[in-house]
């Protein structure tokens, strides 16, 4: 199963509301695949999980990938706008909320199937203390997570580089697994 999970920008309705995201999401439905939208909201990392939880079963998740807006250290699910910070309300993680929602977060882990993988999505995530932010995630979910360092095109393959953390605390750089 694949759970996209977007992060909406509540300045953008309508079409062009597929900035975050939603092209992809709505061109490539089908069995397998569960999309959950957010707007800006505080609290949307605990919202993201139980919703998750209710989507999916144990070993269920091949695949989460999360669409927001991003900068170094940080990756949006409920942010709402370009540029939010995302730590203080919990609308993201960041580096410097990740220890504090991790029992949240550790909720997901049994979900992961086998040789999955989270994806964070948004721009520069991987960037600067952005490692911090992977590796401490690939431990809490047990899978590995990737993140882009520039800019990343919403509903697109990825850009640039992409590192990505393992459990075990490892970094590496990686292709990005096309869409």
């Amino acid at each position: 199963m694949i759970i996209e999970v977007l992060d909406m920008d509540d300045s953008v309705t309508g079409p062009a509301a597929n900035s975050i995201g939603l092209w992809n999401a709505r061109t490539r439905p089908g069995p397998g695949r569960t999309i959950i939208k957010y707007y800006g909201m505080s609290n949307g990392v605990a919202q993201m999980v139980a919703d998750i939880k209710k989507a999916t079963g144990r070993s269920s998740i091949n695949v989460l990938r999360i669409w927001g807006h991003g900068y170094p250290g940080g990756q949006g699910v409920s942010g709402g706008v370009a540029g939010a910070t995302f730590a203080n309300d919990f609308a993201g993680m960041t580096v410097s909320n990740v220890s504090a929602l991790s029992s949240t977060l550790g909720q997901l882990r049994p979900l992961f199937a086998r040789g999955a993988r989270t994806e964070l999505r948004g721009c520069n995530v991987a960037q600067g203390n952005g490692d911090q932010l992977l590796v401490s995630l690939a431990r809490i979910w047990g899978v590995p997570v990737q993140g882009g360092s520039i800019t990343q095109h919403a509903g697109s393959n990825w850009d640039g580089p992409v590192t990505e953390a393992t459990p075990a605390g490892g970094l590496r750089c990686v292709v990005g697994t096309p869409l």
